[in-house]
């Protein structure tokens, strides 16, 4: 029986730990694309300050999201993004709406598919 315990418990933190990652998960990405929404809504007003300052804190919700992702999901996913990120960054300093928004919506999808990658991975 005692050595039935051991292997129940692995099991239950293994188990833990994938929960705990599909929640992060799921809550960040909505974050993330509440975030891109706002900024994607003020380029298509054209208020670009805003939508700049919007763009900045989607940016630092990124960089901490990142970080942690980079534990369980695949690099290159991530690394595909931060380029996505880096290119709508120049757009938005550009006022470039049209790459602009067409970056936020790849950035979205890829977002997306991070999310649908976390649970089959995590």
């Amino acid at each position: 029986m005692k050595s039935l315990i051991i292997p129940f418990l692995c099991v239950v933190l293994v188990s833990a730990l994938w929960c705990s990652s599909l929640i992060y998960t799921a809550d960040t990405t909505d974050d993330l694309k509440d975030a891109l929404a706002d900024t994607y809504d003020q380029i298509t007003d054209g208020d670009w300050e805003n939508a700049s300052a919007s763009y900045r804190e989607f940016l630092a919700l990124w960089k901490s999201c990142s970080r942690i992702y980079a534990y369980y999901m695949n690099t290159t996913s991530i690394d595909e993004i931060n380029l996505a990120v880096s290119r709508c960054s120049g757009y938005i300093r550009m006022n470039d709406g049209g790459l602009a928004c067409g970056e936020i919506s790849g950035i979205e999808e890829k977002l997306r598919l991070i999310r649908s990658e976390g649970i089959l991975s995590a």
